[in-house]
């Protein structure tokens, strides 16, 4: 079996929240940060799971896109 053909299995009928993406990519975050970060995702049109973007902050320091 293919990984695609799996991946594809594994994960039908999923939905991902943007609070989940928040929760797994920058749990540290604020909302203003995390909208911050995915309006800079999408008009580059990265993306997090390819490790094309990521998001960084460290204690109560402004967020590093």
């Amino acid at each position: 079996m293919s990984k695609e053909l799996m991946s594809a299995e594994v994960f039908k009928g999923l939905e991902l929240t943007l609070q989940d993406m928040k929760d797994h990519y920058a749990p540290n975050a604020t909302d203003a940060e995390f909208a911050l970060y995915v309006d800079q995702v999408q008009a580059n049109q990265l993306d997090p799971r390819k490790r094309e973007v990521y998001f960084v902050k460290y204690g109560t320091s402004k967020a590093q896109i």
